[in-house]
Parts: C-alpha cells; structure tokens; sequence
C-alpha cells in the first residue's frame, strides 16, 4: 500500500485536478529515461532513471514521477530508501509517495514517524535550505568525534548548529533526497515541458487558478512575443485575476504589444479598481507615460464614479489633476461630480475646479478655496470622507 508525503496545498491541487479529470483512471502518460548522477557520490558513471510525465484530461503537463532506491548511510547498514518522487509539470518538488512496507528510516534504523515525514516534506520543499549550499559532509559527525559531542547514532549523527535544517538523526536523507529532487533534474523537466508548449497549452496557463501555470505562460510569452490574439485577450483575464507579479507582466506584454494602443488603453482603464493585484500597476503606468494622448484622460474620467477604491479612486483624480487640465471633456466630466452624493468624490472634483479654474456644475467659474465664499458657507473643499 502506498503512503503519500503531501501537505495541505498539494492535497487542494490533487482535488482540483480530480475535479478537472487530471487524475482520472486511463490517464495518458509519457515516458522518458533521464540520466542522473548520486549526489552523494558526483564523480560516479550517470544513471540512467525512468521518469514519467503525466498528462491531464486536457492531454497538458500535469506531473512528473520517478522511483528512486538509494542508500541513506555511510556504511551501508542501513535499508536502503525506496520512494517515488514527484514534480509539478515545472519540475518543482510536490510530494513523495512510499510503500507500507518500507518506510523511511532514520540513522537508529527506526521508521519515520508522522512528524518526520512532514518535516521531510518541508524540508524538500525549501529551494533555499542551507542542505544545498553545504556539503553532506558539513551535516555528520564523523566517527572519531562521535564520543566528543553529545548525539545519537554515528554514520547520521548531526551536529547541534544544523539540526534545524534536517530531520532529527535523518542528516543523510534529508540531505541526500534534497539534492534529488531540487538538484539537476528539475532544470530537465522544466525543458521537457517546455518543449509540448503551444499555444492552446499558453492559453489554458493564462486562464488557470494555479499561479504557477500562469507565471509559467508569462514567462514563454515573454521569451516569444505576443502574437496569438487569444493570449492578448487573456492577459487581460491575468490583470483581471491574477496577483501582483503576474500582473506586472501580463501588463508589460500588452503594453509592448503591437496591438491598437488606444483599445489597450481604454481596456485598462476599465481594469482599474477591479483587482489589487493589478490598479496600482496601471495607475502608474499612465503616470509614467510620456505625452498620452488625451483620449486616456477621457476614458480615466469615465471610470471615477465606478471605480469602488478610495485609494484608486484618489489616485484617479491625481492623475487627472496633473495631467489632464487642459481637457475639455475631462474638465467638464469631473466638475459634473462636485454634486456627487459622495462626499469623497465631491470634495476632490472641486479640488479639480480649484486647481484649473474651470467652470463648476451650476456653469459659473468657481472660485478657489478660500476666495469669494460667504462665511460661513461650507465649500465643497471642505467635505471630508470618505464614511
């Protein structure tokens, strides 16, 4: 029977896949044979290792898998570790599956426990671990110093400034099946799902919940270009969604497209409020623009009494105050909602007519704070909010 290392993430990904008919009985598989070297022992002849990519319901990139039987000591008296290890479709460690029968053990020859297998999991899991700048050597005691510090066993013992970074009396795994999965091999299956990319592939990536499918088809658009009509309209589906790293690209390929610039514009600023992933980002693209033509401001003032932010919307009106003064149908649009019901709103309209001197919702020329108003009257600079 087999057991499956995975946490709650992974358990959330197999249910999606579930759902989608990824994991469905029949399923199509592609095999491969990926030589490998021990990273225990680097200098020796490659193995040859069988690995198998496993497609989802849509016949796309859903995993990879390899078994795996190695040593996990120095002086082979410990059993040897059978697992199969698993790998998103980007070559990213996911999971590791064993059987019952051979559970993994420590340098005292006792099984893992539930916390082991967890921790384990944790471990591979970090790309970052200190397992895979040092060497295996670094994480045991040798033999002869065994009687100098205070540890268990002798071919695993590992010394007290490292525990963190392994499974207790499990130095030699943890640091061995760390370097199988995060090592070499993950760069191989990243190419070899590279190489099934088309474009209906990019645009399933474009268009899922997983983050990292649609960082992954970014990152190909990027490399490749915008060309696919398909893709274009479904980077807007990544600035409507997606969060803020995947925004920023999805926004950089649009804009560096050789679509019709206008209809990107305006499509963005209807974009704006709708996701905090991706406001900001166009917010300050605008900002950044050299010289845009006045159609962005006009299309901007369309969108204040919709945009449902406080913060966009008051980024909104900065922008326009900057920059849009001398538009006429955006003078007019904004000095319209000095008459808003929402204070907020109103309030910075009239900070709009105050700056440009333009003329206020009852077509006179409104005076700027402080200049003409009875006292006692409350200007409308004066609204606070928002409430």
């Amino acid at each position: 029977m087999k057991r499956r290392i995975i946490n709650l993430y992974g358990q959330s990904m197999l249910v999606v896949a579930l759902l989608m008919g990824g994991m469905a009985c029949g399923q199509e598989r592609v095999e491969y044979r990926i030589p490998l070297h021990d990273p225990v022992k680097p200098d020796a002849p490659a193995i040859s290792f069988k690995v198998e990519l496993i497609l989802d319901a849509h016949g796309f990139p859903f995993e990879y898998q390899m078994p795996l039987t190695t040593g996990v000591c120095l002086d082979g008296t410990c059993k040897p570790l059978q697992a199969t290890l698993f790998w998103d479709a980007f070559g990213n460690y996911s999971r590791l599956d064993y059987d019952e029968g051979a559970p993994l053990t420590k340098g005292d020859h006792k099984p893992f426990t539930e916390s082991d297998y967890d921790r384990l999991d944790q471990i591979l899991k970090d790309k970052r671990s200190i397992l895979g700048t040092y060497p295996l050597d670094y994480f045991l005691i040798k033999p002869a110093d065994r009687y100098l510090m205070d540890v268990d066993g002798i071919t695993s013992a590992t010394p007290p400034s490292v525990k963190d970074a392994v499974v207790d009396k499990a130095a030699y795994t943890s640091w061995a099946l760390w370097h199988w999965v995060n090592g070499s091999i993950v760069d191989r299956l990243h190419a070899k799902t590279v190489a099934r990319v088309d474009d209906d592939y990019l645009l399933h990536g474009l268009t899922s919940d997983e983050a990292s499918l649609v960082t992954f088809s970014l990152e190909q658009l990027e490399e490749n270009g915008l060309q696919d009509p398909r893709h274009h309209e479904a980077c807007f589906h990544v600035l409507e969604n997606s969060g803020r790293s995947n925004c920023e690209s999805a926004l950089k390929l649009l804009t560096q497209s050789a679509g019709d610039t206008s209809a990107i514009f305006s499509r963005l600023v209807g974009l704006i409020g709708q996701n905090g992933g991706s406001s900001d980002l166009i917010l300050s693209y605008f900002e950044k623009l050299p010289n845009p033509a006045p159609v962005v401001w006009i299309e901007l003032a369309k969108q204040l009494e919709v945009i449902p932010g406080y913060g966009d919307l008051d980024a909104a009106f900065a922008l326009l105050q900057k920059h849009a003064g001398g538009v006429p149908e955006v003078c007019d649009m904004v000095s319209k909602l000095a008459d808003s019901e929402d204070r907020f709103i109103a309030r910075r309209a009239q900070e709009f007519i105050d700056a440009h001197r333009v003329q206020g919702p009852n077509g006179r020329k409104e005076p700027r704070y402080g200049e003409g108003a009875a006292e006692g009257t409350l200007h409308l600079h004066d609204a606070t909010g928002p409430y």
